[in-house]
């Protein structure tokens, strides 16, 4: 049930041109993820379901922030109306990206130590159950990475003809009282990503019942 739910609220986020509900449908798929892990009943898939319940609460709580700036500047809530934004949004676009990278599990930020912890946890189990929700889960990153980074293609590289903000005068750029809370989800993903020992550490005492 949590392969299938995951999978599927991934190809529907792929699917949804409006941006925060195919942010939405993007945190349906992460909580099947939690799901998943916490169902192999194990000590490691207990570890990887914690950290990747604190993980993508940081990750997505910048993406949020970035879409609702965007939204909110802007006056535009659909994917199509982000062509050629980053020129005028240049701070929240280049965080929503570093968000984006984090999401779809790329090394170097924290999304990629908690989805490894949850693909290690599923392989360590060895069911058939656990192998197919693993490879559930490495065909939904790759949605992930459809679904979120095509927004930064968009936003960075817009087609010929397409930019939409070519003839817009002056910038776009969210505030300070939006780039604060922005800038410091995106440090925090960025730390989190090279420094999750002790949080690691932590949350495996808890799995094995030390805590």
């Amino acid at each position: 049930t949590a392969a299938f739910s995951l999978l599927f609220a991934a190809v529907m986020a792929l699917r949804e041109k409006h941006f925060k509900r195919r942010l939405a449908f993007s945190t349906m798929s992460n909580l099947s993820y939690i799901l998943f892990s916490v169902m192999l009943l194990t000590p490691e898939g207990l570890t990887g379901g914690l950290l990747h319940m604190l993980i993508h609460g940081v990750i997505k709580m910048m993406l949020f922030l970035c879409a609702g700036a965007f939204m909110h500047k802007t006056g535009c809530s659909y994917i199509y109306e982000i062509n050629g934004i980053a020129k005028k949004m240049p701070v929240t676009f280049t965080c929503y990206t570093l968000g984006a990278l984090s999401l779809t599990g790329i090394p170097l930020f924290c999304g990629f130590i908690s989805k490894w912890q949850l693909l290690s946890a599923g392989a360590q189990e060895g069911s058939a159950a656990a192998v197919i929700g693993t490879v559930s889960l490495i065909v939904s990153a790759f949605l992930c990475a459809m679904y979120t980074l095509t927004v930064s293609a968009r936003a960075f590289f817009p087609m010929n003809g397409k930019d939409l903000y070519a003839q817009t005068e002056g910038s776009l750029e969210a505030d300070t009282r939006m780039l604060i809370p922005i800038v410091v989800f995106t440090a925090a993903n960025i730390y989190f990503g090279v420094q999750t020992g002790p949080i690691l550490s932590f949350l495996g005492r808890i799995a094995a019942g030390m805590l």
